[in-house]
């Protein structure tokens, strides 16, 4: 997202796949767990990678991000 805000243009085809793909931070909560020693690495290049409060909104997130698998999503209506 920091890429396409920086370059001023809209995601590529390719790039809105992937970006629909992401579930959110409640697939892997492990992320912000600092007991959670194999995501370390991820963590602190997260933190890198954003701001003091990007990264307490996306921890806060946890809580409310669930993923819902897009053929339930088909099959109940809701795509």
């Amino acid at each position: 997202m920091h890429a396409l805000r920086d370059a001023g243009r809209p995601a590529t085809l390719p790039e809105q796949r992937t970006l629909a793909a992401w579930s959110g931070w409640g697939a892997i909560p492990q992320m912000f767990d600092p007991r959670a020693d194999d995501f370390a690495a991820e963590r602190a290049q997260l933190a890198g990678l954003l701001t003091p409060e990007q990264y307490r909104r996306a921890q806060a997130s946890i809580l409310n991000a669930h993923y819902t698998d897009p053929p339930w999503c088909r099959r109940s209506g809701m795509h």
